[in-house]
């Protein structure tokens, strides 16, 4: 077993340790410690980047350094796989391999449920992806809750990647941690993160994917949409996700979110998508299951589980 240290410019607030399975010269597996300082919870590690053939001595000796690694470090329970923090790649996908997900989500062999779940790992969240159709028309009630909030705000949209990363990064900051931090795992976006995001989208030429609802004059909710830029698509293949979607508390349960659906939905459907994913979406979130499946009846897509532990024993 190869340890490696890492050090990241763009994650400088996470502490990792890399390991490397090998037998006669040949990789078997890999794994990394890691720790976010921005995670909400000072108790809790991570494990991630995790890759395995199936060969179960192999993960455990690779989950088993993760954990010794974490309780080093003060730790005392480790989730994952969670690639290097929840605001990146989480979870292993358990359902709906027939569908490739989206390059920013992960994809393994089915076998990976097995294999954690053997070393004694058990499921700590469900996450699950979304499929929308140009043809899934929104029903008739749900198209008059949208017009009874427009009609009662003034409503528009602003293009923060537009303009100027630095000048606007301070309010995608604002405005993503606002609306996200009630959700599981969370893990607050940096200032350098949100102006790496906004350099990204507009160097790319899509600085209309990433957008805010505004309500009445004041930045209400956010929506960033990934798309597919990986050069060999097929039609298995997903070519856009819906990442974020999400209101200031403030703006919550007063029908806006329907705004803010219908506004996505015209996006997709001005770029002319056929589909697209609408991820990541926590299993016990019963608003939003019941919205996408009751009342837009969107399909699940995939499913991803995240694992935990305790340490230092760790399914010992």
């Amino acid at each position: 077993m190869k340890k490696l240290q890492a050090f990241s410019k763009k994650h400088a607030n996470n502490q990792a340790t890399l390991f490397l399975a090998e037998k006669k010269g040949q990789i078997l597996g890999r794994i990394a410690a890691l720790y976010d300082e921005q995670h909400n919870s000072k108790e809790e590690g991570f494990f991630g980047f995790f890759e395995s053939v199936e060969e179960p001595m192999v993960a455990e000796a690779l989950l088993q350094k993760a954990a010794e690694e974490l309780f080093g470090w003060g730790k005392k329970q480790m989730l994952g796989p969670i690639s290097p923090s929840t605001n990146d790649r989480v979870g292993i996908i358990t359902a709906g391999f027939d569908v490739l997900p989206h390059p920013s989500l992960n994809y393994n062999p089915p076998y990976y449920q097995k294999l954690l779940e053997q070393a004694g790992l058990t499921k700590s969240m469900e996450l699950l992806s979304y499929l929308w159709t140009k043809d899934a028309a929104p029903p008739k009630h749900f198209s008059s809750l949208i017009m009874s909030a427009i009609k009662k705000h003034e409503v528009s949209l602003y293009y923060p990647a537009k303009y100027s990363p630095k000048k606007e990064a301070p309010g995608l900051l604002q405005l993503y941690n606002q609306s996200l931090n009630q959700n599981w795992g969370y893990v607050p976006l940096t200032l350098e993160e949100a102006e790496e995001i906004l350099f990204s989208y507009k160097r790319s030429g899509i600085a209309d994917f990433l957008f805010y609802l505004v309500i009445d004059g004041e930045f209400a909710g956010l929506v960033i949409i990934q798309p597919n830029l990986h050069r060999y698509l097929t039609e298995e293949s997903t070519k856009v996700r819906v990442a974020v979607m999400g209101l200031k508390p403030k703006f919550r349960q007063r029908g806006l979110s329907s705004i803010l659906i219908l506004k996505t939905i015209d996006f997709l459907q001005s770029h002319n998508y056929a589909t697209a994913e609408v991820s990541l979406i926590m299993a016990n979130n019963d608003t939003v299951r019941g919205l996408l499946e009751k009342t837009l009846n969107y399909p699940i897509l995939h499913r991803y589980q995240v694992y935990q532990c305790e340490l230092p024993a760790c399914g010992r």
